[in-house]
């Protein structure tokens, strides 16, 4: 995965992760309980929003699900390299891609 920042036009900051360390079954292990301990950190307060979210995390994936998904991910790298999954750009040149 490449995490690539321009500023006016000019590539300012160029990160390269390896996909295979960021989408994998220790770090889908990872991930859920993360979000796990995050939701419960914050399902006690009374926001709207944070009422809204203890909703959603009741139908969390696990870490089976998390680790299919990242399977996934990697098998759609190999087969489509080079895939852009996000890239935003402004007029005056600022913005970021993020390439798998």
């Amino acid at each position: 995965m490449r995490i690539e920042v321009f500023d006016e036009g000019k590539r300012v900051i160029n990160l390269i992760f390896p996909t295979a360390v960021l989408f994998n079954s220790l770090t889908a292990k990872i991930t859920a309980k993360m979000i796990g301990k995050a939701m419960n950190g914050k399902a006690e307060e009374v926001d709207v929003d944070l009422r809204e979210l203890t909703e959603l995390s009741r139908n969390l994936p696990d870490s089976a699900e998390l680790s299919a998904l990242c399977a996934e991910i990697r098998r759609f790298k190999r087969r489509h390299p080079g895939f852009v999954l996000v890239e935003t750009i402004d007029t005056e040149g600022d913005g970021i891609k993020i390439t798998l």
